[in-house]
């Protein structure tokens, strides 16, 4: 015999099911989450999700100032901000940078990673890379004025900077980085029906993305001097063991799953821009 449920009853299932099926999503998403997180403490500790979150700050004020006069349609300032918002958003850019980090590393490799960035040496490390990192240009510079004539660095800590740059490929990383902004600025302020333009975009963004290597040559030599100047306040003994964990395979494994994020997920965001702004 068929008998009606009364309304009440039947919203109380209804929510029933609908919270078991909310709690059994929860549990399915739980560990893309923790995946996720785990990944985001390996990028805070080499400071590339700082990097990642200024993208979209840094194309959008280079785009709005570089947009090109054209016949056709000229991008708008809501336009460039609605297309980095979708594209080169912070968190997309660091989740996804995130997700892909962590299938490059193993659990024991995660393990030995928090390990290493839990000691003294990278913790101090990671101190003085964050002052500098928040300090102003102009706080920069006159620090860097006073470092260049009132301390020398010896030949043999010189040598263990330049070593320690191309171990980790801090040069490659900002050019890579560099390269990825200026291609985004030539798409965001590019024009989207004037054949000319286009043209010159297209340009732009080939020689945004060309001679990585002898870029990165030149940046390295730059490089090592604000690298000296940085690192400075470490002692000998802990530049050393910031140095052994560069050339550590585990570090070797880090530095270059760093670069290999960054890169994809910056390419990957730029070509899906591109596509929906020219078609390309």
């Amino acid at each position: 015999m068929l008998v009606k449920r009364p309304e009440g009853v039947l919203i109380g299932l209804l929510i029933l099911y609908w919270s078991s099926c909310a709690i059994a999503s929860e549990e399915v998403d739980r560990p893309y989450r923790e995946h996720v997180e785990a990944g985001r403490q390996l990028l805070s500790y080499s400071g590339v999700d700082s990097h990642l979150q200024s993208v979209h700050a840094t194309v959008l004020s280079e785009a709005q100032d570089n947009r090109i006069t054209c016949q056709g349609e000229s991008p708008n300032s809501s336009d460039i901000q609605s297309l980095l918002d979708e594209f080169h958003n912070p968190s997309i850019l660091v989740d996804a940078a995130a997700q892909q980090l962590t299938q490059l590393l193993n659990a024991q490799d995660k393990t030995e990673l928090k390990k290493w960035f839990f000691s003294s040496a990278a913790l101090k490390m990671m101190a003085v890379e964050k002052r500098f990192a928040e300090a102003t240009e102009e706080e920069y510079v006159q620090a860097l004025e006073h470092y260049e004539t009132s301390q020398a660095i010896t030949e043999e800590r010189h040598k263990k900077i330049v070593l320690l740059n191309q171990l980790t490929g801090a040069s490659r990383f900002v050019t890579l980085l560099n390269s990825e902004i200026t291609v985004a600025v030539a798409l965001l302020s590019g024009c989207k029906t004037d054949g000319k333009s286009q043209q010159v975009t297209n340009e732009l963004v080939d020689a945004a993305r060309a001679d990585k290597s002898l870029v990165s040559f030149f940046l390295q030599v730059g490089m090592n001097a604000d690298l000296a100047f940085i690192y400075s306040p470490l002692s000998d003994s802990e530049l050393n063991e910031v140095l052994e964990f560069a050339q550590s395979d585990l570090g070797q494994r880090y530095h270059r799953a760093l670069l290999s994020v960054t890169d994809q997920v910056l390419q990957r965001q730029n070509a899906s821009l591109s596509q929906r702004r020219f078609g390309l």
